[in-house]
């Protein structure tokens, strides 16, 4: 079964909410063709780099495009 563009950003957006880390909660998803977009601001490089690696574990997104900028300070 093929998930449409709002069943890939809901089941992105629910696997980022169970992560539970403090910025995640700035950053934007959108997903067009089954591409993920991200953006926004999160504090640091991990929590950038988990909400990639949340998109690469779902099932139908064909490419991220990772736009989301770390708050270094």
């Amino acid at each position: 079964m093929t998930l449409n563009d709002d069943d890939l950003e809901m089941q992105l957006r629910t696997m980022l909410a169970v992560r539970r880390l403090p910025s995640l909660g700035r950053i934007t998803v959108r997903v067009d063709d089954a591409i993920v977009y991200l953006g926004g601001t999160v504090s640091t490089y991990f929590e950038r780099n988990t909400c990639e690696e949340c998109c690469r574990k779902i099932d139908g997104v064909v490419g991220i495009q990772n736009q989301i900028h770390v708050e270094v300070t």
